[in-house]
């Protein structure tokens, strides 16, 4: 996931709990939050001078609270990714304890789905990962949904059981008679061939 993807993410999923969230899309908003907290410091002090909310410059304040919630509701998607409940936050506050909780924050996803969601590389509805590919097992050897597949081969969504052939084409007739064909074993069928091949006969004799 890209820098401006991920922080797109973060927005959009800022009230929603549920699904996972790679370590890329976690960590760029990070790295966001980090650039942004300077400039508007930055910014604050010479729009505001020495003037303070909470011993924070108001426009630091604003921000803050503009990106609490994304913030939040990125690390707990993180958690689930890794197969861990969003709870396991209140580890962070405990000294030492916490360690293991960063751990979890910079640890791999699981791979393929889990009980919060599909994996979020592999293009998955829950995934928001738009662009990347983490295509595993039976996902790489089926690039259409079984509903695709359905829209594309009519016949075979129509066929009845697994394993039924295909109806027959009909039949021309030529002649006459029917005829299965023009190949091998269809000309066999058709009566003007069958002269041409007595013909051929006649003139071998000669």
């Amino acid at each position: 996931m890209t820098f401006f993807a991920a922080i797109s993410s973060c927005l959009r999923h800022s009230f929603d709990f549920s699904g996972r969230a790679p370590r890329s899309e976690y960590w760029y908003w990070g790295l966001f939050i980090i650039l942004c907290s300077f400039m508007i410091g930055l910014l604050g002090a010479l729009l505001f001078g020495r003037a303070t909310i909470l011993g924070v410059s108001p426009l630091t304040l604003i921000f803050v609270l503009a990106t609490a919630l994304p913030g939040f509701s990125a690390m707990v998607r993180r958690l689930h990714d890794v197969g861990k409940s969003g709870w396991w936050w209140l580890i962070s506050v405990v000294p030492v304890v916490n360690l293991y909780f960063y751990y979890l924050l910079l640890k791999r996803g699981t791979d393929g789905p889990n009980k919060y969601g599909d994996d979020p590389l592999s293009g998955g509805s829950m995934g928001y990962a738009p662009g990347a590919s983490r295509q595993r097992g039976d996902q790489a050897l089926r690039p259409f949904s079984d509903e695709e597949l359905a829209r594309l081969l009519p016949d075979r969504a129509t066929g009845g059981a697994a394993g039924q052939a295909r109806p027959r084409t009909s039949v021309p007739t030529v002649g006459g008679q029917k005829s299965t064909g023009f190949g091998r074993r269809g000309a066999g069928n058709n009566p003007g061939f069958r002269g041409f091949q007595t013909t051929q006969q006649r003139l071998g004799k000669h």
